[in-house]
């Protein structure tokens, strides 16, 4: 007599000792195996971890065979079943003539689970706006070499690439409006008016909305990039340039050239929360990544504003070099990076002193610049010399001068 009873994946195998017969029982007290593909030997068998198979009485007589032919796994296309056979009792320890009772249980192999699919290689690329012939370059950071040149609107200017990588978005001075680029065929998909002289623009963290500075409407354009459309024109201050989205996307900071001001404005509200003096002509701006301070390039006071993002006030004024119109702050917060468009150089600001630690020559009239998010290289768009400076972060040098387009001012990694 026996009982066979089946959980997922396992089974016992449980045999009364209480049989008639001339010869010592052989009790089977219990058989517990997990369902997998393995044949399991009689040492496995008897391993605690798969809950030890006990022989009871004259244990010793029972045979290698006869311990077998009490659990035995399928093989091949039955690899996924397990008969257990339960006998009555022994006449001989090396005859084999055990009862079968064959209870065939099937043990569902564990579902398949589909490989996830392999995420594309997202090529980490340099995006430049070349103002002079109203093309984008972009450059491959594996080889510094320009992989394609595209064709955007008139005069562009700052450019953003999206969080995803898939698109990149371009300001065009004199057409009012902004291309967007997908990254993936390297062409325009759309065109979009947007304000009077459209300079910076930046994407917030989500991705779901573009920023727009124009600096010829006063006024910042928010863009849907699901429906690339505009759904609000926001008044600042004069002649709006930079524009940045704070890492948690609740505050875009717009810097005023004509106002000497920095326009605060709330995302959830559309609105200009604060307004914020700072050095001559700010032009380029940027938030640190823990979103505790913005930094702004003042180009015609040489200096550089640090704003406490808590108090919106400013807590630093550092001189740079002549003419500091781009800006961009490292990764890791502890560096900033300045273009000085009128002495040919980059300052390199720490953040925990505000002092500049290191000036670096670079091409004809650095603009636009921009870090790597791994830190380890400094970008800087040179508008007279139509190259792109690349500077190694560890040694604070040039290590590549690329050849772009005509007038190169924005730029952006991605």
């Amino acid at each position: 007599m026996s009982n066979v009873s089946e959980t997922p994946c396992e089974f016992d195998a449980i045999e009364y000792a209480n049989y008639a017969g001339p010869n010592p029982t052989r009790t089977w007290t219990r058989a517990e195996l997990l369902c997998n593909n393995n044949t399991y030997t009689t040492a496995q068998l008897n391993e605690n971890k798969k809950k030890q198979l006990s022989y009871i009485n004259n244990s010793a007589n029972l045979t290698k065979q006869q311990k077998y032919s009490r659990i035995v796994r399928g093989f091949g296309p039955y690899a996924n079943k397990v008969w257990a056979t339960q006998g009555i009792s022994y006449t001989n320890p090396n005859v084999f003539n055990l009862p079968l009772e064959n209870n065939i249980l099937t043990c569902p192999l564990p579902p398949i689970q589909p490989s996830p699919p392999t995420p594309p290689t997202i090529l980490l690329s340099v995006w430049v706006t070349n103002n002079n012939d109203n093309t984008v370059s972009r450059i491959d950071t594996a080889t510094n070499t320009v992989l394609s040149t595209i064709a955007v609107g008139s005069n562009p200017l700052g450019i953003a690439v999206s969080p995803d990588g898939l698109s990149v978005w371009v300001a065009n001075d004199i057409g009012n409006t902004v291309s967007r680029i997908n990254t993936a065929t390297n062409t325009v998909t759309s065109t979009i008016g947007v304000g009077i002289n459209p300079y910076g623009v930046a994407v917030s963290p989500d991705g779901l909305s573009a920023w727009v500075a124009n600096f010829g409407g006063n006024t910042v354009s928010r863009i849907n990039t699901a429906t690339n459309t505009v759904t609000s024109t926001i008044g600042v201050g004069i002649n709006p340039v930079g524009i940045a989205v704070s890492p948690d996307g609740l505050s875009a900071w717009v810097a005023n050239y004509g106002g000497n001001t920095v326009s605060r404005i709330n995302t959830a509200t559309n609105a200009v929360t604060s307004t914020i003096d700072v050095g001559i002509n700010p032009q380029g701006i940027a938030v640190s990544p823990d979103g505790l301070s913005a930094w702004v390039a003042n180009d015609i006071g040489n200096t550089v504003s640090r704003i406490n993002t808590a108090t919106n006030t400013v807590t630093s004024t550092i001189g740079v070099g002549i003419n500091p119109v781009g800006i961009a702050v490292s990764p890791d917060g502890l560096s900033a990076w300045v273009s000085n468009y009128g002495g040919n150089t980059v300052s390199r600001i720490n953040t925990a002193t505000n002092t500049v630690t290191s000036t670096i020559g670079v091409g004809i009239n650095p603009q636009g610049i921009a870090v790597s998010p791994d830190g380890l290289s400094v970008w800087v768009a040179n508008f007279s010399g139509n190259t792109v400076s690349r500077i190694n972060t560890a040694t604070n040098t040039v290590t590549s001068t690329i050849v772009v387009g005509l007038g190169p001012i924005g730029i952006a990694i991605g």
